[in-house]
């Protein structure tokens, strides 16, 4: 029976002393109201400058996510990409009228998991050359360097030049309104990708 007794007030201690230190500790935790949740921009900050998209731009290949890939161009539905002269004459219709819908369709395409597998390389490089200011946006002339570790049956890098004019899109930020390609050494443009894989 004294067995029994000091066990009684063992388990009644460790409860007293378990609910004295729970009750305190209560006392100690900062009663505050919740913070409003923060608000979704979309993942997007607005670029104010031309090298903030393009920097923007070449985190989407980085990352392998479309949205962020088509953040960077106009939607309002007066987008156009322009293959350079080579591409547009063996590719013909396939480079025709080239639009937002369209460029949607490609980064679908590219970033897509039977495109690029996840183990494979996605790195994208852009250069001014120039940026001439413009009422409302910029005109700018850069170079670029895509390399894409693609499953199709295209080359694995893409390169050349090309003129882009921007215009300040919704959120007040630059976006690309046309894109017009033009050859830089051997490699195929990115024209090459376009007209291959939609």
């Amino acid at each position: 029976m004294g067995n029994r007794i000091k066990s009684t007030r063992r388990f009644v201690f460790v409860a007293y002393l378990f609910a004295v230190l729970f009750s305190s500790g209560c006392l100690f935790i900062d009663k505050r109201n919740a913070e409003a949740p923060l608000q979704d921009s979309g993942g997007r900050t607005p670029p104010l400058s031309s090298a903030e998209l393009l920097s923007q731009l070449s985190q989407a290949f980085q990352l392998r996510n479309p949205s962020a890939y088509l953040q960077a161009f106009d939607n309002s539905g007066a987008y156009l990409y322009t293959a350079d002269a080579e591409a547009a004459s063996r590719y013909g219709a396939a480079l025709d009228s080239f639009t937002y819908a369209r460029e949607e369709r490609f980064a679908q395409s590219i970033f897509s998991r039977t495109s690029l597998p996840v183990d494979s390389a996605s790195t994208a490089t852009f250069t001014i050359q120039s940026d001439q200011p413009q009422s409302g946006g910029s005109t700018v002339e850069m170079t670029y360097t895509i390399q894409m570790g693609l499953t199709v049956s295209v080359p694995r890098q893409v390169s050349g030049r090309a003129v882009l004019t921007l215009v300040r899109g919704t959120d007040g930020g630059f976006v690309i309104r046309s894109w017009r390609d033009n050859t830089s050494g051997n490699d195929p443009t990115l024209a090459d990708w376009k007209a291959r894989i939609l």
